[in-house]
């Protein structure tokens, strides 16, 4: 399993002992079942709002080596309320060493490596029938980071009635060498669907003509069906632009 496999090489960048326990209010020495959570958080219907809006991702690696403790302190805040963002545990893991605590850096890895093998478990990314299954287009991206790999180009899989099933990314890797890795949103999916089961048919019938507009840029798309939706009430046009919303790909 190509996960499986990468996660020894990938994220086992250093060796550490048990911590003393952190100050936290979430003792992170306590592993969880990561399947579990991920399937606890990653389903919830406000996921976007405590797990992907005002992600600090960039801001932690522009003070990572500057300022690796503030670091630590923005990873760890996201962390309380979003305990399922491999990507921040791995760069918290790397903001704790660099600031003097490897030990409980090490801590931040396990779960990482936790996530990691949860992702794992629920295919082996070969076609889109046994994709990873991920609780978000993000996750997807941060699987494709801490693996080391580099998106060349990004694409989806329908279904035979047109439903989007899958990504499929096309990948290079560190010896130059591409493949295709599939992803299955299914939780991202599931949002969406909640979203538009409140959306009125007129102006789901607006929704329907923009995707079909004459377009290949998905932004342009994606602008056109959120035009659609603006005379909607507001908090549902919030929730249906939360749905929509996949972050941008991550900065390697």
């Amino acid at each position: 399993m190509v996960l499986t496999r990468a996660l020894v090489v990938s994220l086992t960048l250093a060796a550490g002992a048990a911590a003393t326990a952190a100050e936290d209010a979430r003792n992170w020495h306590e592993l969880p079942d990561f399947s579990a959570l991920r399937q606890e958080i990653g389903w919830r219907e406000d996921f976007w709002d405590i797990c992907e809006n005002n992600r600090p991702i960039q801001n932690m690696r522009a003070l990572m080596d500057g300022n690796p403790k503030s670091a630590v302190r923005l990873g760890r805040s996201w962390l309380e309320k979003c305990p399922v963002d491999v990507r921040i545990h791995h760069e918290t893991f790397v903001a704790l060493t660099k600031s003097g605590d490897p030990e409980e850096g090490q801590v931040h890895l396990e779960w990482s490596k936790g996530l990691m093998s949860a992702i794992a478990a629920t295919g082996d990314g070969k076609t889109p029938a046994t994709a990873y299954e991920t609780i978000s287009v993000g996750e997807g991206y941060a699987v494709l980071h801490l693996l080391r790999l580099r998106l060349v180009e990004r694409s989806t899989v329908e279904d035979e009635t047109g439903m989007i099933v899958a990504d499929a990314m096309t990948v290079e890797h560190p010896d130059g060498s591409t493949s295709t890795m599939y992803f299955s949103p299914k939780a991202h999916f599931a949002r969406i669907r909640a979203a538009a089961s409140r959306i009125p048919p007129d102006v789901l019938e607006r929704m329907v003509q923009a995707v079909g507009a004459p377009s290949d840029d998905p932004d342009e798309r994606r602008t056109a069906i959120r035009n659609a939706v603006k005379s909607l009430p507001q908090d549902v046009s919030d929730e249906i632009d939360a749905a929509m919303s996949t972050g941008p790909e991550p900065k390697q």
